[in-house]
């Protein structure tokens, strides 16, 4: 929880500047402002506590979560630049783990489709954020929100496979993009003049037809990218954000393998043996890609997943 912290005030730095967001739009402030105990929720979500600590903590805020899953699912965008307060970026954090509780104790119910929902809210938020901000702390924030995510749904693969072998459907309507050249474009807008802007448009440019380079490499082969000027804009996406990135993806990826081979020994009453069980049996739609090699994934790794310690999800 320590590192959560230093990783959220890191994101609070990286988000210096704030735009003030519509009137008319959903106010995360708002909703923190009705947001009620906050430290239990804190210690619950540490201690995994059970069910019955965690009913309270879900009455106590239930006006407050339905107010935010409906505006999630009316893709209403929240007030821009809300997130750059760190305050707010604490309510975004209690309130995903007071979900990711609810996450728990439905697959400990065997409710995999009630708890999709709750992991597919998140990811659908996750994935409007990082757009309406188009920010830094909002890429980072909603890599972040995906990151707990995934660690919860790998532990709950381990623990609760019955119900994880149900979440086929939902884990394929996750969405989760990385729009890096809105960002580029939304960080340098915010310090350059219009004659370094250019280069920076270019470079924008660039990250839509492949994102998997750093701003370094690209800036390297633009022409005026060698400005001193423009060295801030190495920061934006350097190759730590771009192994983050594959490593998500890859994490995703392995986790839908995860649920189509445990689908498959629930429905064949016997392990899958190769990747075209999985597909055979329409578990999987394809072999899953290793962002690192850019081939297809190893076997090996989904036999690893079956042997992973639960308080260490399989190696990505």
């Amino acid at each position: 929880m320590v590192i959560f912290k230093k990783i959220l005030s890191v994101l609070f730095l990286l988000g210096l500047g704030s735009a003030a967001g519509a009137a008319d739009r959903p106010s995360l402030k708002a909703l923190s402002q009705k947001f009620q105990k906050g430290p239990e929720i804190t210690q619950a979500f540490r201690d995994k506590k059970n069910s019955t600590v965690i009913e309270p903590l879900l009455t106590a805020n239930q006006s407050l979560m339905s107010e935010f899953a409906t505006s999630v699912k009316a893709s209403a965008a929240f007030a821009r630049g809300e997130i750059e307060d760190e305050k707010i970026l604490n309510f975004v954090t209690n309130l995903l783990q007071l979900s990711i509780l609810k996450i728990r104790s439905d697959f400990a119910q065997n409710q995999s489709a009630r708890a999709g929902n709750e992991v597919l809210l998140w990811f659908n938020f996750a994935a409007d954020l990082s757009y309406e901000e188009s920010s830094l702390v909002g890429l980072r924030l909603a890599s972040l929100i995906r990151s707990l995510l995934l660690d919860e749904l790998e532990l709950a693969a381990h623990d609760f496979p019955t119900a994880m072998a149900q979440s086929g459907v939902w884990l394929k309507s996750l969405r989760a993009p990385w729009p890096v050249d809105r960002v580029f474009l939304y960080e340098s807008r915010r310090v350059l003049k219009p004659q370094s802007l250019a280069v920076a448009e270019k470079v924008a440019k660039a990250f839509q037809k492949n994102a998997y380079q750093t701003a370094e490499q690209i800036l390297k082969k633009t022409p005026g990218g060698a400005g001193t000027d423009l060295e801030f804009l190495k920061s934006i996406w350097r190759e730590s954000d771009l192994k983050a990135m594959k490593t998500e993806i890859n994490r995703l990826g392995l986790l839908k393998a995860q649920a189509a081979d445990l689908q498959f020994e629930v429905q064949q009453k016997a392990k899958a043996k190769s990747w075209d069980d999985l597909k055979k049996s329409g578990g999987l739609e394809s072999t899953p890609i290793d962002y690192f090699t850019g081939r297809a994934m190893e076997w090996s790794q989904v036999l690893a997943t079956r042997t992973a310690s639960p308080s260490e999800p399989a190696k990505h």
